[in-house]
């Protein structure tokens, strides 16, 4: 059979083959010896682009391309392949382990086509599943592949914002006339590794720092500690010894008795340093953390001495998430598993423990885990029998006032000028009143935004209830400071010099005391305004209420559920309910019709009380509504407590309101729940 007469069938399994030969020989670094160069005529055959894209049990694991100009196939594909196998930068390179568990999509791409409409006429060049987007503005660009919107579940406008998300642009991007809109049509071909690329190979990386190598390594980490602490010039980097890039060092030190020849029964204070891309440099990186063990490390004495313990990671291998993980090929024995999720890390290398059982005290290291944390496993060299180690910030339970943060930007730092524009915001939102008498609710749910943009909504919110003598405001949490959900730790909120509100000191030690991973904090407070933006209007309408505040960082529903239950148990014991504050904003950075459809959806779900419908509902449609946890928590609070309600949206508006700007806008909304 001649190349002008394959059947598409054995065009698709000849390019499988050319491309899973070149996965191969990158990840083995050394050529497989198969018959993976394509027949002239297919490999001359011109196209605009080729993408390689590598899957896990349906978790992305690299996908790179070329394009641009017209280009032969072959070299086009041997090029993506090899990019795509190690030089995908957003993840680590593939494992040899991960080898027999990839699928591979071959995408050729045909010629770019501009799209000639303007606004909203766009959408009608978009064929969903069909034709792939490209948008350009300056230096920033952003490429999806045709399937990338079926595997969403998206339409043609969320396929829009995509790539503009993709390529760092706001959502509403395409929108605008100085941007290049690119529509093609893209050729799909899908399959898995040939397993006879396979046949005869380890499939593993070479361990590049031996165990040997890590003992070396570990008495020249002692030495440098010993010569740290006591004024002697230490070794940077030792000539003799190995110096590469690794992806990960743990630096163990513990107070050894002299008598004590066991490393079973020490209990070690780890350093932990890890990168997938571009790694770190073992030596000098190995030197940092001697460095920090020599500053921090303080249990020296005359009756003991200090051992030191080394581990090298190596050779990542991604597994997914602990929802919907694959660990086929890990072997316990020879690599050690990591779990990570919003920036806290946990690693356990323990043998004789089964996989599963590894997996639930790793993700027991981070506290509150949610389900997509992501699992990687990487190749071990230790001087230690097993290892386990939770990097998770420490918790800051200074009960010193919090001074104020955004005092100057969201609200005037002037006393005087703070009063005034709180009081223009109550005059304004008059007309918003749903009632002249205040009545007794159970939560609220306010903007915290500049004053000058969200004020009035959350004023009109404010002053339509009767505020009780404690409060418990929820809030996002919008730095990567602190703990994950952090609980208030401040005896006082600061406004001003000379303006404070108390806080609620049993409520907040009962909280942090008795609900599931929340954690006194004031780290996670101390730039956070989601708080401190409602602060104002307390001082105004209720100066002697006191305050209780959490900053809660994302979350999947079953600790959401958990701390629910927890937190109604506290709450129901109080002598008096305190009023429960949803602080949040509403959808972030559409233009203005957009955020306000969506933010009307995602008012809908919430009027409804139903919190997990609120959470799809943002998740189904993209809706940024940055307090939707906090949301969530104190609807679902409620329904523990055997509370009904009914949920009043008062007050709606966005940015553009008061900025004029209907390109790039936020939303803000008002609502009261009220006993039933």
């Amino acid at each position: 059979m001649t190349a002008t007469t394959l059947s598409p069938q054995d065009l698709a399994m000849l390019l499988l083959r050319c491309a899973s030969s070149n996965i191969c020989s990158a990840v083995f670094k050394q050529e497989i010896n198969a018959d993976y160069v394509l027949p002239d005529l297919i490999a001359q055959r011109v196209v605009h682009g080729v993408f390689v894209t590598l899957k896990r049990e349906g978790h992305l694991r690299g996908c790179r391309g070329v394009l641009g100009q017209p280009m032969p196939l072959g070299n086009a594909l041997r090029q993506a392949a090899r990019q795509t196998a190690c030089n995908d930068t957003r993840m680590p390179a593939i494992s040899p382990t991960e080898l027999p568990y990839l699928s591979v999509g071959i995408t050729l791409l045909g010629p770019m086509q501009p799209v000639a409409s303007s606004g909203r006429d766009r959408l009608k060049s978009v064929d969903v599943g069909r034709t792939g987007l490209r948008i350009m503005r300056g230096s920033q660009a952003g490429l999806l592949l045709p399937d990338v919107a079926t595997e969403m579940g998206w339409d043609a406008e969320q396929f829009l914002e995509g790539v503009c998300r993709k390529a760092g642009l706001p959502t509403n991007a395409w929108l605008a006339n100085d941007i290049q809109l690119d529509i093609f049509h893209g050729e799909k071909i899908s399959g898995t590794i040939i397993s006879e690329h396979l046949h005869g190979r380890v499939l593993k990386s070479p361990q590049l720092v031996s165990t040997a190598d890590t003992y070396r390594l570990a008495t020249l980490a002692a030495n440098n500690i010993i010569a740290l602490r006591t004024g002697a010039t230490p070794t940077y980097i030792h000539p003799e010894m190995p110096d590469r890039s690794v992806e990960g060092i743990v630096l163990s030190v513990a107070a050894d008795p002299i008598d004590n020849s066991s490393t079973e029964s020490l209990e070690h204070q780890h350093y932990l340093k890890y990168s997938f891309r571009p790694g770190i440099p073992l030596q000098s990186s190995l030197f940092e953390l001697c460095e920090a063990a020599a500053q921090q490390f303080t249990q020296f004495g005359r009756r003991a001495r200090v051992r030191v313990d080394l581990t090298i990671l190596q050779d990542p291998a991604h597994h997914g998430t602990i929802q919907n993980h694959d660990l086929r090929g890990y072997d316990p024995e020879q690599r050690a598993l990591l779990i990570s999720a919003n920036g806290n890390n946990s690693l356990i290398w323990k043998p004789r423990q089964t996989t599963e059982g590894l997996i639930a005290t790793a993700a027991a290291g981070l506290g509150i885990f949610p389900q997509f944390a992501a699992i990687h496993t990487l190749s071990i060299a230790s001087t230690l029998p097993h290892i386990q180690v939770a990097q998770t910030p420490t918790c800051d339970i200074t009960d010193q006032p919090r001074l104020p943060a955004v005092a100057g930007q969201f609200y005037p730092a002037a006393d005087h000028e703070r009063i005034d524009m709180v009081r223009a915001c109550l005059t304004k939102a008059q007309p918003m009143v749903s009632s002249i008498e205040k009545k007794p609710s159970l939560a609220i749910m306010v903007p915290h935004a500049g004053l000058i943009y969200s004020g009035a909504i959350a004023a009109a919110v404010w002053n339509s209830i009767k505020i009780p003598n404690s409060i418990l405001i929820i809030g996002p949490k919008h730095t990567p400071l602190g703990v994950n959900w952090a609980v208030s730790p401040h005896s006082e909120w600061k406004l001003s010099a000379t303006t404070s509100l108390m806080s609620d000191m049993n409520l907040t030690h009962l909280i942090s005391q008795r609900v599931h991973a929340m954690q006194l904090d004031a780290a996670a407070h101390r730039r956070e305004h989601s708080i401190e933006v409602e602060l104002p209007f307390v001082h105004q309408l209720a100066p002697h209420s006191k305050i209780a505040a959490i900053a809660m960082a994302s979350a999947d529903w079953p600790n959401i559920a958990r701390a629910a239950r927890e937190l109604s148990a506290v709450l129901r014991e109080l002598p008096e309910m305190p009023l429960l504050v949803i602080s949040s904003d509403m959808n972030h950075f559409a233009n203005d019709a957009e955020t306000r459809r969506r933010d009307a959806l995602a008012l809908d779900a919430f009027a409804s009380g139903d919190p997990q419908r609120l959470l799809s509902v943002c998740q189904q449609h993209q809706i940024s509504m940055c307090g939707q946890i906090p949301a969530a928590l104190v609807l679902q609070t409620l329904i523990e407590l055997g509370m009904p309600f009914r949920i009043e949206n008062i007050a709606y508006g966005t940015s553009a309101d008061i900025s004029g700007d209907r390109n790039r806008v936020v939303g803000y909304a008002g609502s009261i729940l009220w006993p039933q």
